[in-house]
């Protein structure tokens, strides 16, 4: 949706990133390409890449293991001025 608030702004002259803060949520890479030029501030991650994670989780629980009240999932925040150097770590 930040990316389409982007395109947006900028149809009505509007400078995204500079007159309005942007922040997304996702951390995709096309989050990460908006920060490059610019656009976006910052993005907050909802990491996708859980899988191995839950499986865990799900063997644990089928064998009879005591599980957490939480599993917490590693999400980070990431700002505009680290962007150029984490792009190309993106898996999504």
């Amino acid at each position: 949706m930040a990316l389409g608030a982007i395109d947006a702004l900028k149809s009505h002259g509007i400078i995204p990133g500079e007159d309005v803060i942007i922040i997304s949520v996702d951390a995709t890479k096309p989050a990460f390409v908006a920060m490059n030029n610019g656009d976006l501030n910052c993005t907050v991650e909802c990491n996708p890449l859980i899988g191995n994670q839950l499986m865990k989780a799900i063997r644990d629980l089928v064998s009879g293991k005591t599980m957490p009240f939480r599993i917490i999932t590693e999400e980070k925040i990431y700002a505009q001025n680290d962007s150029e150097l984490l792009i190309d770590q993106r898996e999504y």
